[in-house]
């Protein structure tokens, strides 16, 4: 699967998340995660969106392998490339890191990343190249 040129933006999840996939090609791309967003709902604070430990830009969970990640700029209050989740839910309304589980699985082998931009990352690349 191609994905060039995409645009993706998730205020309540991970922008791209590649789950168990395989020979996926993404590019040129750009990736916004900023994860979940405190509303006030009949008077009382609620998050918005999923209750999960993936908040990132690009993340690779449960096996995925084989992947080509490529040329992609990612903008994330969480990682911004990972392997599989963190075990912790970002609680915007308490701005606390609250245990989650099961956590997702980390990525497989055979995934490749080159000139990407990312605030962090779970996946051993070298400190960010962009300014």
């Amino acid at each position: 699967m191609i994905i060039d040129h995409a645009s993706a933006n998730a205020d309540d999840t991970g922008a791209f998340i590649l789950d168990n996939a395989s020979n996926v090609d993404l590019g040129n791309s750009t990736a916004e995660g900023d994860g979940p967003i405190c509303i006030t709902l009949d008077g009382a604070k609620t998050f918005t969106g999923y209750h999960t430990d993936m908040q990132g830009g690009v993340l690779l969970v449960n096996g995925s392998s084989n992947d080509k990640i490529h040329d992609v700029q990612t903008a994330a209050t969480g990682v911004g490339i990972g392997s599989g989740g963190n075990g912790f839910f970002a609680d915007p309304c308490s701005n606390g890191q609250v245990p989650f589980g099961p956590f997702e699985g980390e990525m497989g082998s055979g995934n490749t990343f080159t000139n990407d931009c990312y605030s962090s990352n779970t996946v051993e690349l070298p400190p960010n190249p962009c300014k």
